[in-house]
């Protein structure tokens, strides 16, 4: 059994490693290993774009207890807490009149 969580959280990491698509954060993003995986490379980019956040500690332990959760297929405890750290980043929350012109 402990063989099999391994593999999974090795699978998993390989996939989030490995991953190159964009997508939009979604926070209505399914409760399954691939929107773990998902939401997992979404956090990443959002701890790195926002270093001086005066919520970072909070969103990178609700990226690790996410990483835990979806790590013991508990995906839906996992995505809860990938959007919560999202959503205290404010990633997504972009408003059209904050969003750049074309020129």
């Amino acid at each position: 059994m402990k063989v099999a969580r391994v593999a999974a959280g090795a699978a998993a990491l390989c996939m989030v490693l490995g991953a190159t698509a964009s997508h939009a954060a979604d926070s209505s993003a399914s409760a399954t290993v691939s929107g773990c995986v998902d939401l997992a490379r979404q956090v990443k980019e959002a701890i790195n774009s926002n270093q001086q956040s005066p919520n970072l500690h909070e969103a990178q332990t609700l990226s690790a207890a996410g990483r835990e959760f979806c790590s013991n297929q508990r995906y839906s405890e996992g995505v809860s807490r990938y959007n919560k750290a999202l959503e205290i980043l404010n990633v997504g929350m972009m408003t059209q009149k904050d969003a750049p012109r074309a020129q």
